[in-house]
């Protein structure tokens, strides 16, 4: 996932270059997914370059637990609005309630899809966004 993570962020800081990204990831973590995810990640921490605050400042966690691997974006930006909140509860939008853009719907489709879990942490400051991806199914052939 490190790889994934990398090449975003190098994207990233292309496009917005005041912003600050930090990574803290083990030297390997490997989740069960398919190159999809890739656009999943690009749209969070786009998103939290976007709108992370007065110089931007990103944070991305990365940790390997027993049953999958938990991805956190964190930004210093003015939070996520109640409407963006609501597409990463509910997994739902109406013509009358919807969030602004696509990013967010998007990123929680592929992760869904892919047996992940997408939430919103709560927070006094800025967003976080957590994904949980599953690991690899051990091999059980001898």
């Amino acid at each position: 996932m490190l790889p994934l993570i990398t090449r975003t962020i190098t994207e990233c800081e292309t496009r917005y270059p005041t912003v600050s990204i930090t990574v803290a990831a083990p030297a390997e973590a490997i989740a069960e997914t398919l190159p999809r995810i890739e656009v999943a990640l690009f749209e969070l921490i786009d998103n939290a370059a976007k709108h992370g605050g007065d110089p931007a400042s990103v944070t991305v966690d990365v940790s390997v637990l027993d049953h999958g691997v938990t991805c956190r974006i964190r930004d210093s930006g003015p939070g996520l609005p109640e409407t963006e909140r609501d597409v990463l509860e509910t997994g739902a939008e109406t013509p009358l309630a919807h969030g602004q853009g696509l990013g967010l719907w998007l990123s929680y489709w592929i992760i869904t899809t892919l047996e992940g879990e997408i939430g919103v942490i709560e927070s006094d400051h800025g967003t976080t966004i957590e994904i949980q991806l599953p690991r690899p199914a051990a091999d059980t052939e001898q």
